[in-house]
């Protein structure tokens, strides 16, 4: 299988350094959320911000139905979506010689 870009897979020291430092992350995160008031209860938004909210999730349907075709065709030289086979013509006409 080819290799793309420059992605290198963590092996050996580094992926269990790597898995020690989530955990950490994890469990910090974990540790800030104890010390939060709760109920917590997030700022509404105004008119502007309900707005541009709108516009950009708009922006964002069109730009992945605009970039959708290039996607497809991708897949496709890649061989992820293969094209369905068609029946020879020989098996959907009556035959003749009977």
């Amino acid at each position: 299988m080819p290799q793309y870009g420059t992605w290198v897979s963590y092996g050996g020291a580094a992926r269990i350094v790597l898995a020690v430092v989530l955990v950490a992350a994890a469990g910090g995160v974990a540790w800030a959320g104890t010390l939060l008031p709760l109920p917590l209860r997030p700022a509404r938004p105004g008119e502007t911000a309900k707005t541009f909210m709108l516009v950009i999730w708009g922006l964002a349907i069109l730009a992945f139905l605009v970039c959708l075709p290039v996607y497809v065709r991708h897949a496709r030289r890649e061989t992820c979506i293969t094209e369905r086979r068609r029946l020879p013509s020989s098996l959907l006409r009556p035959r003749a010689r009977l």
